[in-house]
């Protein structure tokens, strides 16, 4: 989800009586494979990277998980704007136009 969405959301849930002791979900509704994000970051960045997936076996354990964001939704008159492709893109671009140099962790202590 992308980062204004969740500033909105944060908001309208802060300054609603509506949400006072409620448990709300913010998130898109929809379960993305990692593999969909990698997949649409390559389209973005550099479509002549071909990511490698399979490298670590499957983790059948692991429970999906998914926002029920129908009170949000109801409380708040909330839900994300954008969808996920919208957020990358503006991610992308915010980072294209704001390079960072690297910086380990240890450099920075």
């Amino acid at each position: 989800m992308y980062v204004d969405d969740v500033v909105d959301g944060l908001l309208a849930a802060a300054t609603s009586s509506r949400a006072t002791g409620k448990t709300l979900d913010l998130g898109s509704g929809t379960l993305v494979p990692i593999r969909a994000v990698v997949e649409q970051l390559v389209l973005l960045t550099n479509p002549d990277v071909t990511p490698v997936f399979g490298a670590l076996p499957a983790r059948p354990m692991e429970h999906s998980r998914v926002a029920n964001t129908e009170a949000s939704r109801v409380l708040l008159g909330w839900r994300p704007v954008h969808t996920l492709e919208q957020g990358l893109a503006k991610t992308v671009a915010w980072h294209r136009k704001h390079p960072q140099p690297a910086v380990s962790v240890t450099q920075s202590l």
